[in-house]
């Protein structure tokens, strides 16, 4: 099973709970499905980036030979005052271990949470230290805190109720003919309900993952076989009455009514081909849920992007990245505003980001070197240093919340 889908988005955050989600009706389950990007390809000028005369405007790193990491960015310090929730997470031999904290700014001072350890369980869910346990599968994300119950849950926000009180997630059958139990968890008391799902269509998926949750319907994507997921079907958690959104495939993000969509535009000369198995495109598609309209927001002929998740007002931050290897992981990090406008470049490459937290007015990156923030104003700096556990095998720190 090609997870690569899944781990864009859990490792780059989508959103927080606190954000809110807007409501849609359903689209009807003939809607065309995307196969291409728009007929009519954006002018060369969504392909040019912002002028890379001030780092500190646009956030470009140091150049180096292609494909090298770049060199790491200085510590900085900020102005404002907040407190940052974090995660770090570190691999050990016997499984995963998550502590949060909190990062205090501007003095940057980290100070861990007793109540925020987060362990990997046998089962191959997570559950929580604090009492009462919660367990649960990040597939929207990562875990995180959630301000509204003040709690660290083993999901992630898309899989949240919008007042925190409850979380929803998924655990497959033993085969992709049997049914799916969807958890549907109460965060104050950890009492589980379970709704048995349905196998999504044969032919159609493989099985399901979670796309969103407003409460009381959870928004379901249909998993393929070595493809980003097809399809999105709408559960109703109170009485498992399912109901299929749209068919559209190459899904890269759902969020509320906004469903973001990989596409290869026919028009490209030298399109993205992947190294090895799965999938690159040359464009993005926003699909409108409520209304089925497509919108094409970026398209690099001969590159390949990927979305790595939206900022507090909704807006794609994407990745674009050259061949041979196509990695966008260390590709160039754009914040889109408009269709088709160029965009203002975040990063020009090289660092690779294992976690993207949106907030008011800044956007929080996160990876095995420490905690990065950027704002218009300031652009890319590096503001905390991740602190190091020796007993680790691999180790990282990303940013699991707001800061305020």
């Amino acid at each position: 099973m090609d997870r690569r889908w899944l781990a864009a988005t859990c490792l780059f955050l989508v959103t927080s709970c606190q954000a809110g989600r807007p409501g849609f009706g359903p689209v009807a389950a003939s809607s065309t499905p995307i196969v291409a990007a728009a007929e009519s390809p954006l002018s060369s000028a969504a392909t040019t980036s912002l002028p890379a005369t001030s780092p500190s405007a646009t956030g470009a790193a140091p150049s180096g030979p292609p494909g090298s990491p770049a060199p790491d960015r200085p510590l900085s310090s900020v102005t404002f005052s907040c407190r940052l929730p974090v995660l770090i997470t570190s691999q050990f031999n016997d499984g995963v271990t998550m502590a949060g904290g909190f990062v205090t700014f501007p003095a940057a001072v980290y100070q861990s949470d007793p109540n925020g350890g987060i362990i990997s369980t046998p089962t191959g869910d997570f559950a929580t230290n604090a009492q009462p346990t919660l367990h649960g599968s990040p597939q929207t994300g990562s875990p995180f805190y959630d301000l509204a119950p003040r709690r660290w849950l083993p999901v992630a926000p898309g899989q949240t109720s919008d007042d925190g009180s409850t979380y929803v997630y998924a655990e497959g059958g033993a085969s992709t003919t049997d049914p799916t139990a969807l958890h549907v968890v109460t965060v104050a008391t950890g009492v589980d309900r379970v709704v048995m799902v349905t196998p999504p269509p044969e032919g159609a998926a493989v099985g399901w993952q979670i796309g969103d949750f407003d409460g009381r319907y959870a928004y379901l994507l249909g998993d393929q076989f070595e493809r980003y997921p097809a399809g999105v079907w709408r559960v109703d958690t109170t009485t498992g009455a399912l109901t299929q959104i749209t068919s559209a495939g190459s899904i890269l993000l759902l969020k509320g009514s906004d469903l973001w969509v990989g596409a290869v535009n026919p028009a490209d000369p030298s399109p993205p081909l992947p190294p090895r198995s799965g999938q690159e495109f040359d464009s993005i598609v926003h699909i409108d849920l409520g209304t089925g309209t497509q919108t094409t927001w970026i398209y690099r002929p001969g590159q390949s992007i990927a979305v790595r998740g939206v900022d507090v007002t909704g807006h794609p931050v994407v990745n674009v990245a050259s061949g041979p290897d196509f990695d966008t992981s260390l590709g160039a990090v754009y914040l889109l505003t408009n269709p088709g406008a160029p965009g203002t470049q975040i990063l020009s490459g090289g660092l690779r980001f294992l976690q993207m937290q949106p907030d008011v007015g800044r956007i929080w990156f996160g990876n095995d070197r420490g905690v990065y923030v950027w704002t218009l104003a300031s652009g890319l700096q590096k503001v905390f240093v991740v602190p190091p556990n020796t007993q680790a095998l691999s180790q990282t720190i990303y940013p699991a919340g707001h800061c305020v």
